[in-house]
């Protein structure tokens, strides 16, 4: 996977303008986001990332990547998700935000027929089935182990990619297609939005709920920058790429975490659309970019003659340990089905956090836990739930 030489080869792919500015290197990122068995055969575990930021779309993008890797880590090599409640308030609050757009749909909210886009193991749809009145639900999920889960959940669930080939033959009309951390994943934008339109009931709104590049600008954050995020949006880009597809902006709601969650309908459907978003100040842009040197800095200091482990063993937990190359003791992780697991190209074995607090009562003083996960409230209420006194750092926070 090479990477343009010089920025005037570089387009954003929202706008099509060369007018672009590097904004992040990553020389040896790891390719495999999620721990698999430390036997399983890989051909290639590191590459060299570049993000690039356009100020006139606002839209942030890898300038090249590799679309058949891709493809191969969402098919097979994409992890179960997180055990328990981490999670749960991401989902709570997705759900908290809805009443206000679907009591204007023309069902009301009743009887929806309802369609996600990367369904994974059926978490989500689990939690609408409880809030919905008479909803149907039909899944889209390529990882064959996760879609599983979901069917075994009693949802119907297609296990492929959501393209305007894959919803052929699908007669049902959905009156709210939504996906949570996907949009940022598809190459293919144009395919996506035309999926949707061929299987959208009248009125129906098509949701996006992704990490908002104005709030990672704003408080310097590297967490949506990572292998498998080609795309990191911020309002104006995801309105425009949207526009340019055919479906209008309706709503906008953001989280306490910088995850935004964009309401939109069929231009010819959508009387309300909101104006146009301008984007986001470039200022903070040198935030972003220090932000890796501000982690080591904040680690080396409190690390200092302690034993350092990294609790949160996901996108979040491998691009830290990425940085610090290998130098801490080990992920911590609550998901047991994780333990013995470790990351391709890092060779750190994953432990369960909750069984290491309890053998390490007595060595409290002596350990330094990073959460490197953006569940860090979740995370450190559980540890300190268990009695832990010792020093915990929540790396979102720095």
């Amino acid at each position: 996977m090479s990477i343009p030489a010089h920025k005037e080869e570089v387009s954003c792919p929202i706008t099509g303008t060369n007018e672009v500015e590097h904004l992040l290197n990553f020389p040896q990122f790891p390719v495999f986001q999620h721990p698999m068995s430390v036997n399983a055969e890989l051909d290639q575990v590191r590459v060299a990332l570049d993000f690039y930021y356009s100020p006139v779309s606002g839209h942030c993008f890898q300038a090249e990547y590799s679309e058949e890797l891709l493809e191969k880590l969402y098919s097979s090599h994409y992890y179960t998700p997180a055990e328990g409640s981490i999670g749960e308030t991401f989902r709570k609050y997705f759900i908290s935000v809805l009443p206000q757009y679907l009591d204007k749909h023309p069902k009301k909210g009743e009887g929806l027929n309802v369609l996600e886009v990367g369904s994974s193991d059926g978490e989500m749809l689990s939690d609408l089935d409880a809030f919905l009145s008479d909803a149907t639900f039909l899944g889209f999920e390529p990882n064959s182990l996760t879609s599983k889960k979901s069917e075994e959940k009693g949802f119907e669930v297609r296990d492929a990619f959501f393209t305007a080939e894959t919803v052929r033959g699908i007669d049902t009309k959905y009156d709210m297609i939504f996906s949570r951390h996907v949009v940022e994943h598809i190459p293919d934008q144009t395919d996506f939005f035309n999926a949707a339109a061929k299987v959208a009931a009248p009125g129906a709104y098509l949701i996006h709920e992704t990490p908002c590049l104005d709030w990672f600008i704003k408080e310097g954050k590297l967490d949506p920058f990572h292998v498998e995020h080609i795309h990191v949006f911020s309002k104006a880009s995801i309105q425009a790429l949207a526009k340019k597809n055919g479906w209008l902006m309706v709503g906008l709601e953001l989280s306490e975490a910088g995850n935004m969650i964009g309401f939109f309908q069929k231009e010819s459907e959508a009387p309300n659309a909101l104006p146009d978003i301008l984007p986001p100040n470039a200022f903070n842009l040198d935030k972003i970019r220090g932000q890796k040197q501000r982690w080591l800095d904040a680690l080396s200091s409190a690390s200092e003659g302690k034993e350092l482990y990294l609790w949160g063993a996901g996108s979040f937990g491998l691009t830290v340990g990425s940085l610090l190359d290998g130098q801490f003791e080990a992920y911590l992780d609550s998901n047991k089905n994780k333990e013995g697991l470790q990351y391709a190209g890092l060779n750190k074995s994953i432990k369960h956090g909750p069984s290491l607090l309890e053998s390490r009562k007595q060595d409290q003083d002596k350990i330094v836990i990073a959460i490197s996960s953006t569940f860090s409230v979740e995370i450190e209420t559980a540890i300190r739930a268990t009695g832990w006194q010792g020093e915990v750092i929540a790396l979102a926070n720095i």
